[in-house]
Formats: structure tokens, C-alpha cells, sequence
């Protein structure tokens, strides 16, 4: 039976956390979207059976996701010019991320973001194009995908598709509040030959102040 674990205090080991209940990333994410090359795409929330482990006989290859410099926050308020204000104001007083090669490569997953409706914040990531292009990706709480999922084996999730995710992907994200949430970018690749599509699992640290 379940361990009843309905938030991270009750958890205290891998058998707890196994047997927790999913989080719905819409009880932190107000709004989430990308932007490729074309026109942005506003994610879709989805009961996902694919986010916690790849579909046989595909596996878990190394993620092709990283972070490819500073947040960006922009206001929600285009008609409040000090909000505006405010937005270039918190940019230009604070450093975001730092993806240089002298930091730690796990510390480069961690960035800075502003909490609240108020603000959008524009996450700049690199996708790896090659030797395959991901065309599926899913958003989710990180600690979801060690769960089994709901009584169905399905994890909530921002899911989004249709497109082909290559280099530089905008994610804009707005947080409901303040906190550090650990987030799983989950994506599959288009390999059909000579294998089956991969699978990748992007883990980002986000400090919402």
C-alpha cells in the first residue's frame, strides 16, 4: 500500500519516496511555454505514461538538454510602466545562472528565477540536434519520475510536441510563488534507425525568489 507521502516532509527514503503520490507541476507552474525557431507553443497538460521510464526497448541516454546562459524576467503588466521598470531593474541587479566551464557541470542546472504571476521568465536552453533531434518533451516535478505514478501509472505533466526541438529552446515560465522546486525536463529523440528513439532526462534546479 502507499506510503500516504503527500509532500517531500514525508518522505525519508527511497522506499517512501517510491511509493509517494505524484505532484501536479501545476501546483507551482502558472504557465509554461516554448519557443523554437517559429512560433511559441504553449505546453499541454497531460497524464503522462512515458515520463517515468522509457517504452522497451528504448533506454535512458545522456540528457541533450543544457542551460545556455542568464534567466531573462520580463513583466506581465505591459500597461504598468514601474512594473516594467521593475523587470530591467531585477536583470540588471542579478546574476541568473552561470553556465561557465570552471563552474561544477551540476551547478550549471541551477538558476535564478523570479517568482509570482507578475513575472515571466525566459529560460534560454540548448538542445542537441545530433546525431538524432528531439521532437518530444515533457515538464514535470524531477522526484515524479520515481514514483509509480497514480493509480493508473501516469504522471502529470506540461507536455509538449509536434515540432522539432533543436538548438537554442526558449522556456518561459511563470511561478506561483517563491521556493526551490527541482524540475525534469523529459525528452525522446527521433532515432528509428538503427535503434529505437532515446530517452533524456534533464534535471533543473530552480530557485524562484
Amino acid at each position: 500500500m502507499g506510503c500516504g507521502c503527500n509532500n517531500s516532509r514525508d518522505i525519508r527514503n527511497w522506499n517512501s519516496l517510491l511509493q509517494s503520490f505524484p505532484v501536479d507541476p501545476l501546483s507551482v507552474i502558472s504557465y509554461a511555454e516554448l519557443s523554437v525557431a517559429g512560433p511559441s507553443q504553449v505546453g499541454q497538460w497531460a497524464l503522462s505514461s512515458t515520463y517515468r521510464e522509457p517504452t522497451v526497448p528504448s533506454t535512458w541516454l545522456p540528457t541533450p538538454v543544457s542551460v545556455n546562459g542568464e534567466v531573462t524576467v520580463i513583466s506581465n503588466g505591459a500597461d504598468q510602466m514601474q512594473q516594467q521598470f521593475d523587470a530591467q531593474s531585477w536583470n540588471f541587479r542579478n546574476q541568473t545562472s552561470n553556465t561557465s566551464t570552471t563552474t561544477p557541470p551540476p551547478l550549471r542546472n541551477t538558476i535564478f528565477v523570479r517568482a509570482g504571476v507578475e513575472w515571466t521568465n525566459i529560460i534560454p536552453l540548448t538542445i542537441q540536434g545530433s546525431p538524432h533531434a528531439v521532437v518530444d518533451i515533457e515538464l514535470s516535478r524531477l522526484d515524479n519520475a520515481a514514483t509509480r505514478g497514480n493509480m493508473q501509472g501516469t504522471i502529470p505533466v506540461i507536455h509538449w510536441t509536434g515540432d522539432t526541438y533543436t538548438g537554442l529552446v526558449l522556456l518561459r515560465l511563470v511561478l506561483y510563488s517563491s521556493g526551490r522546486y527541482s524540475f525534469g525536463i523529459r525528452t525522446i529523440d527521433n532515432n528509428t534507425s538503427p535503434g529505437p528513439p532515446g530517452w533524456g532526462m534533464f534535471a533543473l534546479d530552480v530557485v524562484g525568489v
